[in-house]
């Protein structure tokens, strides 16, 4: 793992994007959608972490010049290989000296709106943990199989997990120093290392986490999931459902 910062000021809220093959012209919409935030959040000292995971395509030689000219505060780690967004999201909030973390897609799929309510709520330091959950207008922009993988996650982490929070894979969610200690806690490099954060989380007798509602941007597509991914996850899922058990 390689890092590299030039001047970063000292911040209160670092963002922390994990980045795999990004598609074209990712660098304008993290530079736009990342300013916008600032300005309405009003923390123009926001700092801007961001992981590639071992990418193969889609950054460029220049692309951390293009986006640190507009985003001075810019903490850039590379990981030599493909890891998953988990352990990529794990690295880059590990390096984060900041009292919040917030963090998201690379191409910041939910509403800036959306994002600025998680922050207010985030920092009355209420919640050790701020997590986006869909709104009814999010499976409009998801393939049908894709939506159906979701609400059946969901029906399991209810009824066999029994969280409160049962849509814990959106994209999108906040955390103070207490809840950072909870997420590098996690093992999951992949898919549903979200659900282990929300559980080990939900587990604590001194920290709480609340689910906020998200609302997606209208031009975001959402690709379609793998086979491979349900059976390689399915083993996670057991996991999690085994430390229920223990525990």
């Amino acid at each position: 793992m390689h890092a590299r910062q030039i001047g970063l000021q000292s911040t209160f809220l670092d963002i922390i994007l994990p980045c795999y093959n990004p598609h074209e012209n990712w660098e304008q919409v993290v530079i736009e959608s990342f300013t916008r935030f600032c300005s309405l959040a009003e923390r123009p000292d926001t700092g801007l972490i961001l992981v590639n995971d071992g990418s193969n395509s889609g950054i460029r030689d220049n692309s951390e010049d293009v986006i640190r000219k507009q985003i001075p505060n810019l903490k850039w780690i590379d990981l030599s290989s493909n890891q998953g967004k988990g352990a990529a999201l794990r690295a880059g909030i590990i390096s984060s000296n900041a009292s919040f973390q917030i963090y998201t897609d690379i191409d910041f799929p939910y509403r800036t709106e959306s994002m600025v309510e998680l922050w207010k709520i985030l920092q009355t330091d209420e919640y050790s943990v701020v997590a986006a959950v869909k709104d009814k207008d999010y499976y409009n922009h998801l393939p049908a199989i894709r939506s159906l993988i979701s609400k059946s996650l969901q029906t399991m982490t209810r009824l066999l997990l029994g969280l409160r929070i049962s849509d814990t894979q959106c994209g999108l969610k906040g955390m103070n120093n207490r809840g950072k200690v909870w997420f590098l806690k996690t093992t999951i490099d992949r898919y549903l290392f979200d659900l282990e954060f929300i559980f080990l989380v939900s587990r604590s007798k001194h920290d709480n986490v609340l689910a906020m509602s998200a609302t997606v941007r209208p031009e975001i597509v959402f690709s379609k999931m793998h086979l491979g991914i349900l059976i390689r996850e399915s083993g996670n899922f057991i996991r999690i459902l085994i430390k229920r058990i223990a525990n």
